[in-house]
């Protein structure tokens, strides 16, 4: 019987005699009988990085919104019905003439009301999805920043051109997706074709959803355009630069963010409030103006 081993990391059959496994570079020497995590990893992730670190990373704030906003529909739906206009008021809707008495509260909390079980549904599939990305890929307190800001930049255009009832996710979820655009349009370079191939898809989602959105009637779409603009200027504020390993072949590894700078994001922050400070002062005084 011809002598052989298993490598540690890929758990390919070799010779006894080997010294680099073929398929994972692995390298075999007598001190070295186990490997370490990290290798593991790295090889773990070599066909798809990507969904490998998504699938792998604990996102509680996407877990904690999607919480949330499932919680308050259930809430809504005993109370009355989420898509009763009193029962959408009483929890928080986006009501113009309300906003305008001084309710400004009515900016943050219409982003987790949702009008029906397929609107809840809709927005908790595309907040699941996208919001395990933007968490693993910016840090859960950067992804937090984008998610409220672009929340509340989406209810703001949403106050100042559309004069319906409104409520949804949806704002904060096309900031998620303009966070997706300007991640991958930052590290487009360093990932090769896998983030050109990303920063691709991102902007097909974001224009196919806002043609869609102004195609059908009924649809907020100045909270998803207000949505993505925040979520674009918020991660461009906030967005990380990546490290990059590649093996002998070009192949894309792994990949990890530089150290995260607290004095970058703390600015990013109050930027951010100054701006929505700034728009909400400035909407209030145009819609009075049309109003009136």
């Amino acid at each position: 019987m011809i002598p052989t081993k298993k490598c540690p990391v890929c758990n390919l059959t070799v010779l006894e005699q080997t010294e680099k496994c073929p398929r994972c570079n692995y390298k075999f020497s007598p001190e070295k009988e186990q490997t370490s995590e990290p290798e593991k990893e790295i090889f773990e992730q070599k066909q798809n990085p990507f969904s490998s670190a998504v699938r792998s990373k604990n996102t509680p704030i996407t877990k904690f919104f999607l919480a949330v906003i499932i919680l308050i529909w259930i809430l809504m739906t005993l109370e009355g019905g989420s898509t009763s206009t009193e029962t959408l008021l009483k929890f928080g809707a986006k009501h113009n003439p309300l906003i305008t008495e001084g309710e400004f509260w009515r900016f943050l909390t219409a982003t987790f009301l949702h009008i029906g079980f397929l609107h809840l549904l809709v927005n908790s599939y595309s907040l699941f999805i996208l919001g395990k990305e933007i968490e693993t890929f910016y840090g859960s307190i950067c992804f937090t920043i984008i998610y409220i800001v672009s929340g509340l930049l989406g209810s703001i255009l949403s106050y100042a051109f559309n004069t319906s009832i409104s409520a949804g996710a949806s704002g904060s979820i096309f900031g998620l997706i303009g966070a997706s655009i300007v991640f991958f349009g930052k590290n487009k370079n360093s990932f090769g074709s896998i983030g050109k191939s990303g920063l691709n898809n991102a902007l097909f989602i974001a224009g196919f959803n806002l043609l869609f959105g102004f195609s059908v009637s009924g649809i907020d779409n100045f909270g998803h355009v207000g949505g993505l603009l925040g979520g674009l200027f918020t991660s461009f504020l906030l967005v990380p630069t990546y490290q990059v390993i590649y093996d002998s072949d070009g192949n894309l590894l792994a990949f990890s963010p530089n150290k995260i700078n607290h004095k970058k994001t703390l600015l990013a922050l109050l930027i951010s409030v100054f701006v929505l400070v700034t728009l909400i002062f400035f909407s209030v005084s145009f819609r009075l103006t049309i109003d009136n």
